[in-house]
């Protein structure tokens, strides 16, 4: 059991060794490189596939199709 207590002890002063460094040199400036570039907007008409391939636009599905798909499996 004593084996098991120096690892508590020396995981335990990382964790605080860490807690302390971030407490010490962390700062809540805004840095520059968090800015992204604005993305382009599309000149894709509405309904067209995306560049990967995948549609936007999202299709509802009803009760009755809820109801066929689970009859069939």
């Amino acid at each position: 059991m004593k084996e098991w207590s120096i690892i508590f002890y020396f995981s335990s002063s990382i964790c605080v060794a860490a807690a302390i460094i971030f407490i010490c040199f962390g700062s809540s400036e805004k840095q520059p490189w968090n800015n992204p570039a604005p993305e382009k907007e599309s000149s894709a008409e509405p309904g067209s596939s995306s560049p990967t391939g995948a549609n936007q636009e999202r299709e509802s599905i009803s009760e009755d199709d809820i109801a066929f798909i689970y009859q069939t499996h």
